[in-house]
């Protein structure tokens, strides 16, 4: 069954793929994500596992001919905010300069985080590609609460695995246990991003603008805690993946297409 990691910036997604996912599929059966033209053009090309950052939904733009399975981390908003500037910050070297070095080197964090399109990333994602784009092309199409509880939908009934960054160890055992994969229990840090403040070092003014900016992600992370407590106090109800009909609730959908004729 081909598996889509949703890759949220600064989620430990590259660890948990180095320590897991890249122990159990070989390299030969992962494909690299290059944009949905890419998956278009060779939608019938066969892969286990997608390689890459991209949002839930993206598998419509490719042919599966079995059952698929979506994974997702998810990490403290304040926390992960603060490691996704700096991580970007740090990325201006002559090999590789970050697509938003531009936008750090402008703002300072608080400002950074008054970008609509730098705010409350991990529910963007998690609601998927149509709402993600729809977001970034126009704005004003879907509301903040209508964005929230599409991630919530599609976090609790479309992702068969999600995890928490400060519960991975918990999150790889039960991940191994229902994909029947071996746990080496490694964890890669190669990818952290250094020399960054801590939490408190935080000013008060630049920790408001920051969670003022990401209310959704807040939200949705505290859903997140809840969600996966209760899934751990009863793994055995979810041995059996999620694997009914993909698509997005009636209400989504018709706000989606309302706000496109409205736009043309």
């Amino acid at each position: 069954m081909p598996l889509f990691f949703t890759h949220i910036p600064r989620t430990a997604g590259t660890s948990f793929k180095k320590g897991f996912i890249f122990q159990n599929i070989a390299p030969e059966k992962i494909r690299r994500f290059e944009g949905v033209g890419s998956l278009v053009k060779d939608w019938r090309k066969p892969f286990d596992f997608l390689e890459g950052h991209y949002p839930y939904g993206i598998h419509h733009f490719c042919k599966c001919a079995t059952p698929i399975i979506y994974v997702t981390t998810l990490r403290e908003p304040l926390d992960r905010a603060v490691s996704y500037y700096h991580f970007i910050k740090q990325c201006d070297t002559a090999d590789y300069q970050h697509p938003d070095l531009g936008a750090v080197k402008r703002f300072d964090i608080a400002g950074f985080y008054r970008q609509p399109e730098n705010q409350n990333l991990q529910t963007k994602f998690t609601a998927g590609f149509l709402a993600l784009t729809l977001t970034a092309f126009l704005p004003q199409a879907l509301s903040g609460p209508l964005l929230l509880v599409q991630a919530k939908y599609n976090l609790s009934q479309k992702y068969h695995l999600f995890g928490l960054v400060d519960r991975m160890s918990e999150f790889q055992e039960m991940a191994a246990k229902k994909l029947g994969w071996r746990n080496l229990r490694l964890w890669d840090n190669s990818n952290v991003t250094k020399n960054r403040p801590s939490i408190d070092a935080i000013s008060d003014a630049a920790r408001t603008s920051i969670l003022g900016g990401n209310q959704l992600d807040l939200q949705l992370y505290g859903f997140a805690q809840k969600l996966f407590a209760e899934r751990m106090q009863d793994p055995g109800g979810q041995d059996e993946p999620i694997l009914s009909k993909i698509g997005c609730p009636t209400r989504i959908r018709t706000r989606i297409i309302r706000a496109i004729r409205l736009r043309r």
